[in-house]
Order: C-alpha cells, then sequence, then structure tokens
C-alpha cells in the first residue's frame, strides 16, 4: 500500500471519527429532529414509552389497516404521506423528579428555519408547545412538546400531514392523542 493511499485513509478516518463525536444535541435534519438529549430521562422515569416509526414500519402499521371502516381509511392515508413518527414519552412519581430544561436542545432546534410555532401555552408549571415544518406551503412535519411536573412527551411527525386529519393518529400505532387537536 502506497503512503498516499495510508494517508488518505488515515485522513477518512480521522474525518468520520470527528463526525461521529459531535454533539448529539446538533440541528435538526429537516423535519426530523435529534431526541438524544432525552435518553437521560429514562434512568429516573417510572413509565417510559419510545415509539420510532421509520417510512417501512409506517407501511407495515398502514397494511393492517382495513380500508373498508372510513376511518381506518383516513389513517392509511394520513400515514402514506409520512416518513416518520417518534415519540418519547417519561412519567414520573414524583413531581421535581427531572430538570425541566432537558428539553432546550430540542426548543433550540425548533428556532431553526422551517419550523413555525402554532400553539404555544402555559399553565403555571405545564406547557405545551406546537410545531409545524413547511416546505414551501405544505406541511412537511409537526413537533409536539408536553412538560408537566410529571411527565415529559416529545412528539415529532416527518411527512407530509394533512392537519385536517392529523387527529385521527391519536390513540393509534402507539400514538398518544395530540393535545389542543381535534
Amino acid at each position: 500500500m502506497t503512503r498516499h493511499r495510508t494517508r488518505t485513509r488515515w485522513y477518512l478516518a480521522a474525518a468520520t471519527a470527528a463526525f461521529l463525536t459531535m454533539p448529539t444535541y446538533a440541528a435538526a435534519q429537516g423535519a426530523r429532529l435529534n431526541l438524544d438529549a432525552l435518553a437521560s430521562l429514562a434512568k429516573g422515569a417510572a413509565d417510559v414509552t419510545d415509539v420510532t416509526l421509520d417510512p417501512a414500519m409506517l407501511q407495515m402499521a398502514g397494511g393492517f389497516l382495513s380500508s373498508d371502516d372510513a376511518s381506518n381509511a383516513n389513517i392509511k392515508e394520513l400515514v402514506s404521506g409520512l416518513q416518520g413518527v417518534y415519540v418519547k414519552t417519561f412519567e414520573f412519581k414524583q413531581t421535581g423528579a427531572f430538570d425541566v430544561g432537558i428539553v432546550d436542545p430540542i426548543r433550540k432546534q425548533l428556532t431553526a428555519p422551517g419550523w413555525a410555532k402554532m400553539v404555544s401555552t402555559r399553565e403555571s408549571d405545564e406547557s405545551v408547545d406546537v410545531y409545524l415544518w413547511r416546505e414551501g406551503d405544505v406541511p412537511g412535519g409537526l413537533a409536539v412538546l408536553v412538560v408537566e411536573p410529571k411527565e415529559v412527551t416529545v412528539v415529532n411527525i416527518v411527512g407530509q400531514i394533512d392537519l385536517k386529519k392529523l387527529a385521527a393518529l391519536g390513540g393509534q400505532m402507539g400514538i398518544p392523542k395530540l393535545p389542543g387537536v381535534k
């Protein structure tokens, strides 16, 4: 092997290692959020829900839905435009069991161009924020952050979304009912 090839391989290996060790709170890739910052919540949580539906899983799940039922047909149509559904919920037994700042890296991602805040509610120590990712005039993703005294929930839906049909996903395929969406 020549010295040039060895040096080139070393540079490639160093560049790959540098890329892989970048902070996990890096900016979102389009509508897909990096939710790695939430991993530390699992240690102290009483209940953890982690839903990861990539395009292949969404297609497979949609295949189980009958088109004969009108509500299933709507869900099937909605799912066909999605590229991913990611849900993380952490429930705790006691108030104050986690630092509410844990969602700050996710909030930071939602300040990137393309994201727009649709809804924001605050009630004493509870907050709900809903963001929409737009690809031109078409909704290309959705993020919901819910922080309560004993619970943190983040929902990230990637792909073309018909907001009128979005509520139909609540309670299906492990996806919780979204607050404020009817």
